[in-house]
């Protein structure tokens, strides 16, 4: 083995790519976990105006009545969040249906819960059959 002097050792570059490795690797995940917790709210929500319009469907043909579909809403959004708000306001050719929760709650990693705040709102007309 070869014996460096001083000089040798601040020239010598070997490692330093590890060490610029090391220092991006927290910001790199750290993206990675943004972009999918962004993904899972967003597909969060695509659900939750899933159980808005089968609620307003049920509703609109007879189904459910009032009370029954703010309870199916009510009920299917516990697996998101205890704070939502639903609310339903039928009316003489449509009904009105209005999802509210926080934006952080709809994530999946639970990084948006930084937000607090935010509140994504869920509305649905569906006119009613009969």
């Amino acid at each position: 083995m070869k014996r460096r002097g001083k000089t040798g050792f601040v020239k010598d570059e070997n490692g330093s790519a590890t060490i610029e490795a090391v220092l991006w690797m927290p910001v790199f995940v750290f993206v990675l976990v943004l972009i999918f917790d962004v993904s899972m709210m967003f597909y969060n929500q695509t659900r939750v105006m899933r159980i808005v319009h089968d609620a307003n469907r049920a509703y609109a043909v007879g189904r459910f009545d009032q009370s029954e579909a703010v309870a199916f809403m009510q009920h299917e959004m516990d697996r998101f969040s205890e704070d939502a708000v639903v609310e339903m306001v039928p009316g003489s050719p449509f009904v009105r249906s209005r999802i509210s929760v926080q934006a952080g709650d709809l994530g999946g990693v639970g990084m948006l819960k930084v937000i607090s705040g935010v509140n994504i709102s869920v509305v649905s007309h569906q006119m009613v059959e009969g």
